[in-house]
């Protein structure tokens, strides 16, 4: 799952994220709350996939090429 938050909430954000999943895993599992682990990246780090890294450098070339809608 990823979730976005402004900086000064993100720890409160996750916090609330990993409590609504341990519900949801304790709700469908009879009381079981599945492991959650959690990477958070703050600004001007970001995530990085090396396996989508191809995919990520054939986007990053065609978005200056786009037009806006409307435009």
């Amino acid at each position: 799952m990823l979730i976005e938050a402004p900086v000064n909430e993100i720890d409160s954000a996750v916090a609330e994220a990993r409590a609504s999943m341990d519900a949801a895993s304790a709700l469908l599992l009879d009381g079981y709350k599945l492991r959650n682990e959690v990477d958070v990246f703050r600004f001007p780090d970001r995530f990085f996939d090396k396996d989508g890294a191809e995919t990520w450098r054939k986007v990053s070339a065609i978005v200056p090429t786009l037009t806006p809608l409307g435009v």
